[in-house]
C-alpha cells in the first residue's frame, strides 16, 4: 500500500537535465530570484513595497530580496529548526496585513523537540524602502508551540492572512488519520487566529483563547476546536486565499487515488468537513475504521486521479489581474484558479460556471487539460502583485532553484477612448458574449484589420480579411484565446488602406 510523501525524495532527486518549461502561445518564464540557498527554498511571501521573502525547509534560513534584484541577503536563522528528514522544516511565512504599522513576520516550522511552531518576529530597519535588505528581525515570540509532530510527514505548512485580517494556519495529520476527525486535535485541520493584539515580544505563547476569533464555527469546542476554520484534511500542504472574496483554495494532498482541491468559502458555510480518512476525493476509504462516520462531508470542486508522478498537488492563486499591464495575463484568466503538480511539473486551470469548476477551455499551445508543463518540484505557487504567477523551485526539476514567474507577452497598444467615434457598434452598451456590430460611416474595399483592446491597452482580439464595399465587421465578444471578453469598456479600431477609424464598445454582465 503506498504512503504519498510530499518531500521525502527530494534529497535523493536527480539534478535537472535542462528541459525547458512549456507555456501556451503568450507567455514566458522568468527568473527572478537565484542563488545562493544553503538549503531547498520552500516558501515565500511579498511586503506592501514588492519586496520577497523567501524562508528554505532544511537550514531554517529567512532571506529577502530587493524589489529587482536577482538574488537576495539572508536575515537570520530560525533556531531550532528540524529539517533534516522527511517533510520537516520551516515551511511557511507570512507577513502581517498591518505592515509597516505592524511590522511583523510569522512563520511555520517543525522544531526539534517533535512538535510544531508558530511564532510572530519583529521587524526593524527598512521597513518601506522597496531597494533595501537592511531588515532586522527580532527574537520570536511564540503563538503555538504545542502542535504534534510525531512522524514527520503530513505537517500541512502554509500561513496565509485572510481578506478579513485572521492568520490561517494549514496542519497535516501526522500521518494518523483519524486526527482529522477529532476536534479536540489541532491536526488535519486548517486553524484560523486572531493575532491583531499579539505584542510580537515576550515570553509567550498566549493562552489560546487570547487568540480565538469570536466568530469561529466551533466556540463550544476545546481550546483547539475553537480554533479550528476546516477539517477533515490529510495534508493540506498548500492552500490561498482569493483576494476578492476571502475564500481558501486548498490542495488536500490524497493518498492513493485522488489529489483534491477543497474550497472553503469566507462567506460560509461555515466549519466544513472534507471527510479524510472516510473519503479520498469520491472515493469511499474503509481503511483507517470508522471515525467522522456519518458525519456530512464536502466535496472538492475538483480532483486528480492519481498517475506515477501525480501525488501531491500544491494550490496556486485565483487568478486577480495585477497592476502591471506589461507582465499581467489577458481578461480571460480573470477568475480561473491554477494549481501545479509537484511531481509532473504539470499546471492547470479551472474556470468556475456556476457553482461548478472545470478545466478552462484549452488555450493556443495547450495540450488538454495541462494548461503548462516543466515545472517540477515547486513548492509555493502565488499571484503576484503585478499579475505575474511567482513560482518556488527547490532546483532538482527543470527550474534552477529559486523564484521564477510566468509573465504575459501580449501586445500592449496605447488606444484613446474616443468621445466623437466613427466606428459605430450595435449594440452598445452589449452583454458581454454576445458580440456587437462593427460599422464604418462608408464601406471600405481590400484588406483590413479590425484590433480590440481593452481600455489599459491590452490586445483583446484580431480579426483581418479583405473584400470589396466592406461596411460592418462582427466581433463576437471573445478574446484571440476563444474566451468570452469580460465586462468592461472596449476600444475597436478599423484599418484599412489610408484609413483609420476607432470606436467604443461598453460590455456589461
Amino acid at each position: 500500500m503506498r504512503i504519498t510523501l510530499l518531500l521525502t525524495l527530494v534529497l535523493a532527486a536527480p539534478a535537472a537535465a535542462g528541459a525547458t518549461p512549456q507555456l501556451p502561445l503568450g507567455f514566458r518564464t522568468d527568473h527572478v530570484v537565484g542563488e545562493p540557498f544553503a538549503g531547498e527554498p520552500v516558501g515565500f511571501t511579498f511586503l506592501p513595497d514588492g519586496r520577497i521573502v523567501i524562508v528554505e525547509r532544511q537550514s531554517g534560513a529567512v532571506r529577502l530580496a530587493a524589489v529587482d534584484a536577482t538574488t537576495s541577503e539572508l536575515l537570520t536563522v530560525i533556531p531550532g529548526v528540524e529539517g533534516r528528514a522527511l517533510e520537516r522544516g520551516l515551511l511557511g511565512v507570512a507577513v502581517d496585513p498591518e505592515w509597516p504599522a505592524r511590522p511583523y513576520l510569522y512563520f511555520y516550522y517543525t522544531h526539534t523537540d517533535s512538535v510544531s511552531h508558530v511564532t510572530m518576529v519583529t521587524a526593524s530597519g527598512d521597513l518601506q524602502n522597496p531597494s533595501s535588505t537592511a531588515l532586522v528581525l527580532s527574537d520570536a515570540y511564540p503563538l503555538l508551540v504545542d502542535i504534534t509532530d510525531s512522524t514527520g510527514i503530513h505537517n500541512g505548512g502554509t500561513l496565509r492572512f485572510g481578506t478579513d485580517g485572521m492568520l490561517y494556519v494549514s496542519l497535516g495529520d501526522d500521518a494518523d488519520a483519524c486526527h482529522a476527525q477529532d476536534l479536540e486535535s489541532p491536526l488535519g485541520k486548517i486553524l484560523r487566529l486572531d493575532v491583531a493584539a499579539m505584542p510580537g515580544a515576550g515570553p509567550g505563547p498566549p493562552p489560546k483563547a487570547a487568540i480565538t476569533p469570536t466568530d469561529n464555527p466551533f466556540p463550544t469546542a476545546g481550546e483547539w476546536g475553537k480554533l479550528v476554520w476546516a477539517w477533515g484534511l490529510r495534508n493540506p500542504f498548500r492552500f490561498s486565499v482569493d483576494a476578492a472574496s476571502g475564500d481558501l483554495f486548498v490542495a488536500n494532498v490524497g493518498w492513493i487515488w485522488f489529489e483534491e482541491i477543497d474550497l472553503v468559502p469566507a462567506a460560509g458555510p461555515f466549519g466544513l468537513n472534507f471527510g479524510w480518512p472516510q473519503l479520498e476525493g469520491p472515493r469511499p476509504v474503509t481503511e483507517f475504521g470508522t471515525c467522522g462516520e456519518g458525519r456530512e462531508f464536502t466535496a472538492p470542486i475538483t480532483v486528480l486521479p492519481h498517475g506515477e508522478s501525480v501525488i501531491s498537488a500544491i494550490a496556486g492563486p485565483l487568478y486577480r489581474s495585477g497592476s502591471d499591464p506589461a507582465r499581467r495575463f489577458p481578461g480571460n484568466y480573470h477568475g480561473d484558479f491554477f494549481f501545479l503538480e509537484f511531481y509532473s511539473g504539470d499546471i492547470y486551470r479551472l474556470r468556475r460556471t456556476g457553482d461548478t469548476w472545470d478545466f478552462a477551455p484549452p488555450v493556443a499551445g495547450q495540450t488538454g487539460s495541462t494548461w503548462a508543463s516543466g515545472f517540477r518540484w515547486v513548492s509555493d505557487f502565488q499571484e503576484g502583485p503585478d499579475g505575474a504567477l511567482y513560482l518556488l523551485a527547490f532546483g532538482f526539476g527543470e527550474l534552477p532553484a529559486g523564484l521564477h514567474r510566468i509573465v504575459s507577452t501580449r501586445m500592449y497598444r496605447s488606444e484613446p477612448a474616443p468621445d466623437d467615434a466613427e466606428l459605430r457598434a450595435a449594440p452598445n452598451p452589449a452583454r458581454a458574449g454576445r458580440g456587437v456590430e462593427l460599422s464604418a460611416p462608408s464601406p471600405t474595399t481590400g484588406d483590413w484589420t479590425v484590433s480590440v483592446f481593452d481600455v489599459e491597452g491590452r490586445l483583446v482580439r484580431t480579426m483581418t480579411g479583405s473584400g470589396a464595399d466592406v461596411g460592418s465587421i462582427r466581433w463576437d465578444g471573445r478574446t484571440n484565446d476563444g474566451a468570452p471578453a469580460l465586462a468592461g469598456v472596449y476600444v475597436a479600431r478599423w484599418e484599412t488602406a489610408g484609413r483609420t477609424l476607432r470606436g467604443k464598445i461598453t460590455l456589461l454582465p
